[in-house]
């Protein structure tokens, strides 16, 4: 072997290994992560970013490490390193998304849904945090049009039924209230906040009938929830 040839083979060794290593690092951090062992999570992301401080990947878990425990400067920080790394990752500005909407800063929060959508547009989890990011901003169509997208992309999506439901109910558009919560039913019958919100919409379009029928149902799934609907609803 010629000594090029003995350099090249040295490189590829050493290739070789670090690309183990950050296998193995990356391995553990997710692992740990799954476990709810954070603090051991980050470190082995820690590590690989050691190995390689431009590794997106390693960026990204370490943001949604630190977002699990709500460290979530530390987290927008990881977020937007991973983002800068690899702008064509639409987790990394779901991830950021998340942050801003948890911080409040629903501006920036939907700005980022936006940019991860754009990248991947048939996410229903992204979309219906879309719909709830504009109805946060008072931007109600939109909102039931973001929501509504995430439905045709996933139609068992029980929270985005949900979402769609009670947030009908508080503009008190009570009969757009009722199909949203029979398709959250449909999803998972025994829901009990489902049946207690769906009975409100039946109270307040004067279906007292089917509101006590619920009350009788709530009995059998949470007599907490059935005492709750009587005092708040049946009995306001």
């Amino acid at each position: 072997m010629t000594g090029w040839e003995t350099k090249i083979d040295k490189r590829r060794k050493a290739l070789d290994i670090r690309d183990i290593e950050l296998l193995y690092f990356m391995l553990r951090g997710i692992i740990s992560g799954e476990s709810n062992d954070h603090k051991k999570a980050n470190r082995y992301f820690q590590n690989c970013l050691v190995i390689e401080p431009e590794y997106a990947p390693a960026w990204f878990y370490l943001g949604v490490s630190y977002l699990k425990v709500d460290k979530l400067k530390k987290a927008l920080y990881a977020f937007q390193n991973s983002a800068e790394i690899c702008p064509a990752q639409p987790s990394a500005w779901n991830g950021i998304a998340r942050v801003y909407f948890k911080l409040e800063r629903f501006t920036q929060a939907l700005r980022a849904f936006q940019k991860s959508l754009a990248l991947w547009p048939v996410d229903a989890i992204v979309w219906q945090n879309l719909g709830t990011t504009y109805y946060r901003l008072e931007k109600y169509e939109k909102s039931f049009k973001a929501l509504k997208k995430s439905t045709e992309i996933d139609p068992n999506q029980l929270l985005t039924w949900f979402k769609i439901g009670v947030f009908n109910l508080e503009l008190d558009r009570y009969e757009n209230a009722i199909p949203a919560f029979k398709k959250a039913l449909a999803i998972e019958p025994g829901n009990e906040n489902s049946w207690f919100n769906l009975g409100i919409a039946y109270f307040e379009t004067g279906q007292h009938e089917k509101a006590r029928e619920i009350h009788e149902r709530l009995k059998n799934l949470d007599e907490t929830k059935a005492k709750d609907f009587y005092d708040e609803v049946l009995n306001a």
